[in-house]
Order: C-alpha cells, then structure tokens, then sequence
C-alpha cells in the first residue's frame, strides 16, 4: 500500500500583493488605442447592424457546413453585397445559400422573440425551425415539427 503523503498547506504571500505596475502601462495603453480605434470605427459606420449582420453570417455559414453545404462567407456576403435575385435556386449551390440566408433569417427572429420577452417555449422553438427548413433541404419532413421517431 502506498504511504499517503502528508499535505503541507500552501504559504500564501501578505495581503496585499505588491504589483509593479509599471510593466502594466504600455500594455493597456495598446488596449487602450485599440478600443478607441474600434469606437470611431463603429461611430463612422453609423450603426453596429453591420457587424451584427456579418457576425450572423458567419454563424450561418459555420453551422450550415454541418449539414452538408459549401458556401463560404465570401461567397453569402458577396451575394448580399450584389443583392442577387434570390427567388431561382435550382443549382446546389444556391440551394445552400437559401439554407445560409434562412438560417441568418431563424437567428434574427429568436433574438426578436427573447427581446419582445417570449419565453423559450416548443411554440417558438417550432417557428425557428420552420424558418431554417423553408424551401430548403429538409422542407419534406416536418418543418416546424419535432421528429417522431
């Protein structure tokens, strides 16, 4: 049998602990420049739904590739940036631009419900997922519905 070790307690330092800050102020002066950079930037923009939109994009594109598709942020934001007629999907690829836009489209409308107060409820987890399978992949199996088996 293994001789247990006897536990000899850590020794903390006084309180409190000195701290050389001096190597601290270029760091947050660095942190500092940047946030002030990203604040104007933001100020010029005019509004944040900019970044808002090509954050959701993002996700989209990122979990979309779960199920299959091949599209890239590049292409979803160069699509928007051109506002292509999005009425036609007849090839894959735009096929898996509908599943993006519906998914940026699903995502919306949940923040919407959770800034209107709606609780997380089956109802509203049912019209999310119904917006993700419209004239999309899946449209044939229940949108809006939860599996049966």
């Amino acid at each position: 049998m293994p001789k247990k070790k006897s536990a000899i307690p850590f020794d903390l330092p006084e309180l409190p602990v000195p701290i050389s800050y001096e190597v601290l102020i270029e760091p947050i002066a660095h942190a500092h420049t940047a946030l002030a950079r990203l604040d104007e930037m933001l100020k010029q923009i005019g509004t944040s739904n900019h970044l808002e939109r090509t954050y959701f994009t993002r996700e989209a594109v990122l979990s979309s590739k779960i199920e299959g598709t091949q599209v890239t942020l590049d292409d979803v934001l160069k699509e928007d940036a051109e506002n292509v007629d999005k009425e036609e999907e007849q090839n894959e690829r735009q096929r898996d631009m509908a599943e993006v836009r519906n998914y940026r489209t699903a995502m919306r409308q949940g923040i919407q419900m959770i800034e209107n107060g709606e609780p997380l409820s089956e109802n509203n987890i049912k019209k999310l997922h119904k917006t993700l399978l419209t004239s999309v992949r899946g449209k044939t199996r229940a949108p809006g519905e939860f599996r049966r088996s």
